[in-house]
């Protein structure tokens, strides 16, 4: 892998990447607007992949040193598109450019670590379909591994976060997602949602249980599931008018979407590892259902800070 320059982001910035396309100009808006409230630079990263390089030196003969010409002009591309997406920013960030060649994974890797971002902010479309990328196939590996926050930006609007719908299951991972929330999200009001369920209710009905019994089964998973909410809450510390609470029944991927869409949060903020199986949190039905169900911007929480 090569780098267009010696100069690399100082640990803790943010990591926006991009494939310059137009899409994606929304995912380095937000980083831009997030960099500026919180003073951190901002690394712009952007991919040429190697097997495109291989295919160009094969076409022009092996002699042709293609490379170096192709990372220049992306090198101008970049900074091209962070003066656009950085436009509304008085003043914009401070901005390294990035122009690596690789493979997708090998790249994202090698960036992690030599930059240890304390966010990375990807575009849930663009003309490369990074995220599809990142979280569909080889490369899903990669980010279950690493322990940066990643937040996928899909919305439109060019506001703070307002409204931020936080699902928690009272695992360390949901006081994870709320300190990430407070960092990059200090303003925004905050929806506190858990969604239970009674274990293999159907499964006892098919059984024959009674009706009777399986509403106390109901009755005292939702009295559990309140008392867990009401000390998550005291020991977070959440005061006055700043959250709202929801308990509620259903299935956590469909209630969490539905609750999103009814609090109008433009922000869905999710820890990587719960009481299920940790794959099935960030990798599984949960997250899945909400990419590609809610329209809003996803911030997946993948461990703690410091954590490479």
């Amino acid at each position: 892998m090569t780098d267009s320059s010696d100069i690399t982001l100082a640990p803790g910035g943010i990591l926006a990447c991009t494939d310059l396309s137009p899409a994606s100009e929304r995912a380095v808006e937000r980083a831009a607007q997030l960099a500026q409230r919180l003073g951190l630079p901002v690394g712009l990263l952007h991919l040429l992949p190697a097997e495109g390089m291989a295919l160009l030196r094969h076409w022009l003969g092996m002699e042709a040193d293609v490379e170096p010409l192709l990372m220049a002009n992306a090198h101008r591309s970049l900074l091209q598109h962070w003066q656009a997406a950085s436009a509304a920013c008085h003043p914009a960030p401070e901005m390294v450019p990035m122009v690596r060649s690789g493979t997708l994974i090998g790249g994202l890797k090698a960036t992690f670590v030599a930059t240890q971002p304390s966010l990375v902010v990807l575009g849930a479309r663009g003309e490369g379909d990074l995220v599809h990328q990142v979280l569909g196939t080889t490369a899903l590996r990669l980010l279950q591994r690493s322990h940066r926050p990643m937040l996928v930006v899909r919305g439109q609007s060019r506001l703070a976060y307002q409204r931020v719908l936080l699902p928690v299951d009272f695992s360390p991972w949901s006081a994870l997602t709320l300190q990430a929330v407070r960092r990059y999200m200090p303003d925004a009001h905050v929806v506190v949602l858990h969604a239970w369920n009674v274990p293999f209710e159907q499964k006892m009905f098919v059984a024959g249980v009674g009706e009777e019994v399986v509403a106390h089964y109901r009755a005292k998973a939702m009295e559990e599931a309140e008392l867990l909410m009401a000390q998550f809450v005291r020991d977070q510390g959440l005061r006055g008018g700043d959250f709202t609470v929801k308990v509620l029944q259903g299935d956590a991927s469909h209630v969490i979407v539905a609750q999103a869409l009814a609090q109008q949060c433009d922000l869905i903020a999710l820890g990587k590892h719960g009481q299920q199986a940790a794959e099935d949190w960030l990798l599984g039905s949960v997250c899945k259902h909400v990419l590609n169900e809610f329209g809003g911007d996803v911030l997946v929480v993948n461990g703690p800070e410091g954590v490479a």
